[in-house]
């Protein structure tokens, strides 16, 4: 009788240890995909990021490139300058700023139509 009271303690005892152990690994590997998920996260807000300064960056060159050519034209239909003034609204929205404000504002007080 002893025998078997020391037998099932010891099962028990084996049991206990080991279902502390699944629950530790399950913390460990819930810590680890935490871990990872943060890691992905980051990676993401990293590259939305890029993603946004390029963008910027190519609204930019868009907005140069309408105005050098409008301004020696002397002139820009409408559809052009509202298509200058998205592309603005959108580059301001992503934190551009400073130079092409100016330029913006120069080349709408461009006339609609050239002179004659």
């Amino acid at each position: 009788m002893t025998a078997a009271k020391w037998g099932v303690t010891a099962l028990l005892a084996a049991l206990v240890s080991w279902i502390v152990a699944k629950i530790k690994l399950r913390k460990e590997k819930k810590g680890n995909e935490d871990k990872a998920l943060q890691e992905r996260f980051e990676q993401l807000v990293a590259k939305d990021k890029m993603f946004e300064t390029a963008l910027r960056t190519m609204l930019r060159q868009d907005i140069i490139n309408a105005y050098d050519k409008y301004i020696q034209k002397g002139w820009a239909k409408v559809y052009v300058k509202d298509n200058v003034q998205e592309m603005y609204e959108c580059y301001h929205a992503l934190g551009g700023n400073g130079t092409i404000t100016h330029l913006v504002e120069e080349f709408m007080k461009l006339p609609t139509q050239p002179k004659e």
